[in-house]
């Protein structure tokens, strides 16, 4: 299936939606809970999603791409659950 770049989130709800499904789950992403941040070396993906709140020119449209009917699908998305991230890869019908 082909994908095209994503345009930013139209609301808050979208954004939490998209980290609940991705981020949160996805083995990259290193929150400092202490302070509700990710850390400096967390995925460079939140990292930009942050920026982007301030300036849309950060929107990191080429890793967060539009798959069918789904908006805002993370190329990097990897699980601590091998199937779960075989399963997410299906969507694009490539190997990565």
């Amino acid at each position: 299936m082909n994908y095209t770049p994503s345009k930013p989130f139209s609301n808050h709800s979208a954004y939490e939606h998209f980290t609940a499904n991705s981020c949160d789950r996805c083995k990259k992403f290193r929150l400092d809970v202490e302070h509700g941040v990710p850390k400096p070396d967390s995925c460079r993906i939140e990292l930009k999603l942050d920026a982007a709140q301030m300036n849309d020119s950060y929107w990191p449209g080429e890793d967060i791409v539009k798959v069918g009917e789904h908006s805002h699908i993370c190329l990097h998305f990897e699980s601590n659950a091998p199937a779960i991230t075989a399963s997410y890869k299906k969507l694009f019908n490539e190997e990565w």
